[in-house]
């Protein structure tokens, strides 16, 4: 019997918490937070980069998060059904088009709001890590 399709969306409310509060997770573990922190610091250190040029930072940075975070977050999204060559695309999506959905609560939007904050620029974030405690107090809400 052939492996079932991999997941596109979140059934509902639970679901998409559920996904969101393991890659937060993932995300607020010091070693992960350090190696975020230093791949935007080397990105921006890079030599020869002209840091006046938004354009070439932008670039750089997201040269060094992606596949970083793709690291980081790919195992979680995995394990929430995002799976394949494109699960942490798909998962991507799935959070960031959950956050539109009718069904997403103020938790929800809290909470994406703070991943999206550790993405690249090129994926809508700027690759800052937000402090632990803020972090810990949405996925509190997100766990209520």
């Amino acid at each position: 019997m052939a492996a079932p399709p991999p997941k596109m969306a979140f059934s509902d409310l639970n679901d998409a918490k559920k996904c969101l509060v393991a890659t937060l997770s993932k995300m607020n573990e010091q070693e992960n937070r350090d190696q975020v922190i230093k791949a935007k610091a080397d990105a921006e250190a890079t030599p020869g980069l002209d840091t006046n040029d938004p354009v070439a930072m932008k670039a750089a940075v997201v040269g060094k998060l992606t596949p970083l975070l793709m690291k980081i977050l790919t195992s979680e999204l995995n394990e929430q059904g995002f799976t394949g060559p494109m699960g942490i695309m798909m998962g991507g999506m799935a959070l960031s088009n959950f956050e539109k959905d009718a069904r997403a609560d103020d938790a929800y939007k809290e909470g994406f709001a703070l991943l999206k904050l550790a993405m690249p620029p090129a994926m809508g974030g700027q690759g800052v890590v937000p402090a632990p405690e803020e972090v810990e107090k949405a996925l509190a809400k997100l766990k209520a």
